[in-house]
């Protein structure tokens, strides 16, 4: 059960990092437009 639980964890935080990585990539790409 502890095992499992530290997998789903571990499997969370990625996506979190994930999705904030992709987050700061789209401000990013909103404040400077490609010219």
């Amino acid at each position: 059960m502890q095992e499992m639980f530290t997998a789903v964890f571990r499997n969370i935080r990625v996506l979190l990092l994930t999705i904030a990585l992709e987050l700061k990539a789209a401000i990013n790409g909103i404040r400077k437009p490609k010219s």
